[in-house]
């Protein structure tokens, strides 16, 4: 009797270590699709909110300069504080990088060299002091400088980008679909696999 538990008992051993093993594995495996969630869900989520705050930074740069124009021509008060606002919603979506630091040099220069003294001067308009005529050549002085080429070219912001964004984003969910699946597909054969060895061990048990 000894001698035949023996080998039984070193199978039972055997079987349970390859039952282990698979369970190891499917637990890994599950592990590595709930990473490959996440990590996806993360990198997607980064993406749309860089997107957004781009857009954002975009519409708020030709908002004061059409916010600007709008003073000029009509003298309505109400536009040089909700361009001092937006001034203040663009510096607070930027970040301490390179091209960032240089969207906020730019608005600077652009408040401080061209729409603070274009201000000013319609702020003159309406106290009699300068005439509309003056004050069209001093927006036509200012005006040698492409602000907008220049905020273009640090943004870099071009028409398809909306397009090309959607198309980085399907493409990255399209991959992190099929890593899903292929690690679906592997957790389904190791639990078919472990399930298999399981039901062995507890035949020999019996």
């Amino acid at each position: 009797m000894a001698t035949l538990s023996q080998p039984v008992s070193g199978a039972l051993r055997s079987k349970l270590s390859t039952a282990r093993w698979f369970i190891l594995g499917l637990f890994l495996l599950i592990l590595i699709a709930a990473l490959n969630l996440i990590f996806t869900a993360r990198t997607v989520n980064s993406q749309v909110e860089e997107q957004m705050k781009k857009q954002k930074l975009v519409s708020l740069w030709n908002e004061n300069n059409l916010l600007l124009k709008d003073y000029l021509l009509s003298g309505d008060l109400k536009n040089p504080q909700k361009l001092s606002d937006n001034r203040r919603r663009f510096h607070d979506l930027l970040q301490d990088n390179d091209s960032q630091r240089k969207l906020a040099e730019l608005d600077d220069n652009w408040y401080a060299q061209f729409a603070k003294p274009l201000i000013e001067k319609r702020r003159s308009v309406d106290a009699g002091f300068t005439t509309v005529a003056e004050m069209q050549i001093s927006f036509l002085e200012s005006y040698g400088r492409n602000w907008g080429s220049e905020f273009e070219a640090i943004i870099a912001t071009n028409p398809e980008e909306p397009e090309n964004f959607k198309t980085a984003v399907s493409s990255l969910l399209k991959w992190r679909v099929i890593t899903a699946v292929v690690l679906g597909l592997a957790g389904l054969i190791v639990a078919m696999l472990a399930l298999r060895s399981i039901a062995k061990l507890a035949n020999m048990a019996s």
